[in-house]
């Protein structure tokens, strides 16, 4: 009978052990976690200051490291908004984005990367953290 009490307060002490570890690590950041929401809010700002009508870049990393809206904007003379964000966060994060982010008058150039397509309705590590 000791040993059955002994298991079950043991057990016990176990859960309360991993609970109390789960809860103390809530809504701490990742590093990475962290740089994907000082990239997105730093994006928010720029768009929220520029004035439409735009060209609205909505994209994964290819847009995020491989555009520049200040090139598209002095070669097309259209104000330009590069949306980029990493692929990881999924095609459904990228288009609620975008329909925040985008007006009425804007032109939206949406260029998924291939993996996102393919992943649709799954989360990802990066968008869960």
């Amino acid at each position: 009978m000791r040993f059955v009490v002994g298991a079950i307060i043991g057990l016990l002490v176990a859960a309360a052990l991993w609970v109390g570890a789960v809860l103390f690590q809530l809504g701490v950041p990742t590093e990475h976690s962290r740089w994907h929401a000082e990239i997105i809010a730093r994006k928010h700002a720029i768009a929220d200051a520029t004035p439409g009508p735009r060209l609205v870049i909505l994209s994964g990393s290819s847009g995020l490291f491989g555009l520049r809206a200040e090139t598209i904007e002095r070669e097309t003379g259209m104000r330009t908004v590069n949306f980029g964000i990493s692929a990881l966060l999924g095609l459904d994060y990228m288009v609620r984005t975008g329909m925040r982010v985008a007006k009425p008058g804007d032109t939206v150039l949406f260029t998924p990367e291939y993996i996102t397509l393919l992943e649709r309705g799954r989360f990802r590590e990066d968008f869960i953290d």
